[in-house]
């Protein structure tokens, strides 16, 4: 009678969330969880780590946002999201399910978690295949091909594939089969040559391959996503629920994490290039960035966090706005400083790509504590072939320091043609706003462009400061109109 009693009191407690939905979240920026410290703490951990982790799914659950949401905030990995599908017949369809609306979703509740969503542009497979199946539909080589490419792109630690091999369909067990081709494959210089021409991609090394399992047993590793986190107020099983909740269109996907019940994931470990195995966490056995012993990085007694590290700049959370912009730039000049050493050096790519991976982590903090706020807004969210978009430019200064604006990084596309931007060059003082506009256009026969990508903009930033003058790079996410469903 107790248990049934629990129960009726967790589905009343749900049903309150889910009716207040509508009024606490229009969007994803209604949710706290990727603001003031807590955001800072979030650029800070994936600054200090220099690691990234890449989830392949056919289409993601509360578990997965959770997990995401985990590695990011808990263990400072830059968090990637590969969907196989292409997003030009499943993100324009129409219908009763509202599919028309699936790209704009997909893109909030991406940006609500803090992760960057890519796509294979592979032929859409129906649930209920077999394996074999999905892999003739997907054409397996060109399948492959597209996965390392993503993966040479990412440059990440860890690949998890979202899909139970044993209980999902076939379209699961294909994409694990994939994604443990391309594995292999990302590592190896003479597969796929062409990326690393034009493109630029190197041969990249991921460390591990999970896949989610749905029981306990077997399974390598078990994580429990539901502890609160003070900043946010939250766990990542709840923000992993609330954005489901924004991808299934406001319908309820399930129960809210109640707090203090257990949450757990199960992965097995598929493959591994590291020694260790796995006992706590998916980070266990990965390379860490150092961040002591660097020149303007002294040592220190024990307890203290020197100058110029992002160890610092995580201790100045929650002190003024002085302390923590001083601890962060001095980060930021103190790591420009080493990845330029190692440039010199010839450092492995592995060791550059984690510094620049550092560098653009710092900047976005250093975004936050300074009050730099950037919003991109694009009309329409997605180009077809020969198409057209205004993009607008705002740039909010909020903070205590005059910045100055050097440039506008748009996205670079063989198929993209971004008219220039005009840049005062006089600096932004605090209180101030800067505005820009451009217009980007798509070539004939270009596939659909989609705003994760148009939308990659960056402003180089410098910020006018006595003892650490500083430049760095700062992006936005997009802010695309999410249509009701059945649009």
């Amino acid at each position: 009678m107790r248990g049934r009693a629990s129960q009726i009191c967790a589905s009343m407690a749900a049903f309150v969330v889910l009716a207040a939905w509508p009024r606490a979240c229009e969007g994803a920026e209604a949710l706290p969880f990727e603001r003031g410290d807590g955001a800072l703490l979030s650029e800070l951990m994936m600054a200090r780590t220099g690691c990234a982790a890449l989830l392949a799914a056919l289409s993601l659950e509360d578990a997965d946002l959770a997990l995401a949401v985990h590695l990011r905030r808990n263990l400072g990995f830059e968090t990637h999201i590969c969907f196989p599908r292409r997003d030009a017949v499943e993100c324009r369809g129409s219908g009763k399910n509202g599919r028309g609306s699936d790209f704009a979703r997909e893109e909030e509740a991406a940006r609500m978690i803090g992760a960057r969503i890519w796509r294979l542009g592979l032929p859409h497979v129906p649930r209920g295949c077999s394996t074999e199946e999905a892999r003739v539909k997907w054409r397996s080589e060109e399948a492959v091909a597209e996965f390392v490419r993503t993966i040479r792109r990412v440059a990440p630690s860890i690949v998890v594939v979202c899909n139970d091999t044993k209980k999902d369909d076939g379209a699961g067990a294909a994409l694990a089969s994939l994604a443990a081709e391309a594995f292999d494959a990302a590592a190896n210089p003479a597969k796929f040559p062409a990326h690393g021409g034009r493109e630029g991609f190197r041969a990249w090394e991921a460390a591990k391959l999970y896949v989610r399992t749905f029981d306990p047993l077997p399974s390598d590793l078990q994580i429990e996503t539901n502890r609160i986190q003070p900043l946010c107020g939250t766990s990542p099983a709840g923000i992993g629920f609330y954005a489901r909740r924004l991808l299934s269109a406001g319908k309820a996907p399930g129960v809210e994490p109640v707090p203090g019940m257990s949450y757990p994931t199960w992965y097995r470990r598929v493959k591994s290039r590291l020694d260790t195995t796995d006992s706590a966490d998916m980070a266990d056995g990965l390379k860490r960035m150092p961040d002591e012993g660097f020149p303007g990085c002294p040592p220190q007694a024990e307890g203290k966090h020197p100058p110029g590290s992002v160890a610092a700049a995580i201790a100045s959370i929650g002190s003024g706005d002085k302390d923590r912009a001083d601890a962060v730039l001095a980060a930021l000049v103190n790591a420009r400083d080493v990845r330029d050493r190692l440039l010199v050096a010839s450092a492995p790519p592995a060791i550059r790509a984690a510094f620049d991976r550092r560098l653009a982590h710092l900047g976005e903090a250093a975004g936050i504590v300074l009050g730099l706020r950037l919003r991109i807004k694009c009309d329409p969210p997605l180009i077809a072939p020969g198409g057209s978009a205004k993009v607008e430019i705002r740039f909010d200064n909020e903070g205590i320091l005059p910045v100055v604006i050097r440039g506008i990084l748009l996205p670079h596309a063989p198929a993209l043609k971004v008219a220039p931007v005009a840049i005062p060059p006089e600096p932004v003082a605090p209180g101030k706003t800067l505005t820009a506009a451009t217009e980007v256009k798509a070539a004939e026969g270009a596939a659909l462009v989609g705003s994760e990508e148009l939308l990659r903009v960056a402003l180089n930033v410098s910020v006018e400061h006595k003892k650490y003058p500083a430049r760095f790079s700062m992006t936005a996410p997009a802010e695309l109109a999410v249509e009701p469903d059945g649009r």
